[in-house]
């Protein structure tokens, strides 16, 4: 399904600006986002049923973490309208999941390790027929697991 972006008259709650909708072929489902290119608000809305929702998605800086995997960048902790926090490198675009999502973000408090191969970097939260679990990012590769523990 290749659909071509529609631009909307939908206000941008964030700077006013125009939104644009958008499908994105990966995750297979809309999004919007927001015109609005002087200002670099660069705001990005999940699509419910065809308007674009108000949660918005935002990035923060967090200082105190650099990216374990390329060393180069500074995390940024995303909110996300659908699938809540995360970590995200902006220069290698890895991404690293939150173990308890009521805690800030630490060095402590991201993903393990793979169990193989540490060299493997972060694990992925990944779901299956018995629930949420850690595996490699080098699926399949690397066939590595771990349980989440006291997830409530």
């Amino acid at each position: 399904m290749d659909e071509k972006p529609e631009i909307r008259r939908a206000a941008c709650p964030r700077c006013g600006d125009d939104l644009k909708r958008i499908w994105s072929s990966k995750k297979q489902r809309h999004y919007w986002l927001c015109l609005n290119g002087e200002d670099e608000c660069g705001a990005i809305y999940s699509d419910d049923g065809g308007e674009p929702k108000t949660t918005q998605i935002t990035k923060e800086a967090v200082p105190d973490l650099t990216c374990p995997e390329c060393r180069q960048a500074t995390l940024e902790l995303v909110e996300g309208a659908k699938y809540g926090s995360f970590l995200a490198c902006p220069e290698c675009e890895q991404t690293f999941d939150l173990l308890d999502q009521s805690l800030p973000p630490s060095p402590e408090n991201t993903a393990p390790l793979c169990s193989e191969d540490p060299e493997h970097g972060h694990m992925k939260r990944r779901s299956g027929r018995n629930g949420p679990f850690w595996g490699c990012r080098r699926f399949p590769e690397c066939k590595a697991t771990r349980q989440i523990e006291d997830e409530g």
